[in-house]
């Protein structure tokens, strides 16, 4: 009996450490989510390297300023609800984004408030939730075992994601943000190259360098 209870003890300790890896990976997709798909958020939201980058700037600064007031709610309150609301408003923020990419201004305000969802109560509540699933002699297997499944779970939202961006490419959202650099990316780069305004000169350069070749052993054969 002893042994059946243990076993059912470590099969929820291994669910919940699970759930808590599947939340952590899902909270920061969005806001880093120009690390995987940079070219294609420029495309569909029209901006530039500078703001693209500017966004990230500012999920950092409200990350960073609402870490010491998130700490004291984590310690505070239950880390189960802390952590649901800031899943369900980080799912929240996200449907808007879908809606409003085309606004920088609105993609700014989101980006904040992702800070708050991603940052603020949910990092120092995940880490008290992964601390309270073992005894103080557990903890460092606790979080291997988290962050191997967090690792897991990263991977496998970015393939669901490339996935679905994929397969409705033909939708909106500007073609699945360019389908996800699963189509047309590399083609587009080899375009971007030739449309560069030193492609043509290069070009020329290369097709004259050419024809100097080709008169000089034209010359070479007359004069044998």
């Amino acid at each position: 009996m002893s042994n059946t209870s243990n076993a059912s003890k470590n099969v929820r300790r291994f669910l919940l450490l699970f759930a808590l890896g599947i939340a952590y990976g899902f909270m920061y997709v969005m806001p880093y989510m120009k690390s995987s798909f940079y070219d294609q958020m420029i495309a569909a939201m029209g901006c530039t390297n500078a703001q693209l980058g500017s966004l990230m700037t500012a999920y950092c600064i409200c990350c960073t300023v609402s870490y010491l007031p998130g700490g004291w709610i984590g310690d505070k309150f239950n880390p189960k609800p802390v952590l649901l609301i800031s899943i369900f408003g980080q799912a929240a923020l996200s449907f808007l984004f879908m809606f409003t990419y085309k606004s920088y201004a609105m993609a700014v305000i989101i980006w904040l408030l992702m800070g708050l969802t991603g940052g603020f109560a949910f990092w120092p509540a995940i880490m008290k939730g992964i601390r309270l699933t073992g005894t103080d002699e557990e903890q460092g297997r606790m979080y291997g075992i988290f962050e191997a499944l967090n690792g897991f779970a990263s991977l496998l939202l970015s393939f669901i994601m490339i996935g679905v961006m994929a397969v409705v490419g033909g939708s909106d959202l500007i073609t699945g943000f360019k389908r996800a650099g699963v189509h047309g990316r590399p083609v587009d780069r080899v375009r971007h190259s030739c449309r560069h305004p030193h492609a043509e000169g290069r070009s020329l350069r290369c097709e004259r360098g050419r024809k100097a070749e080709e008169d000089h052993l034209q010359g070479l054969c007359v004069r044998v």
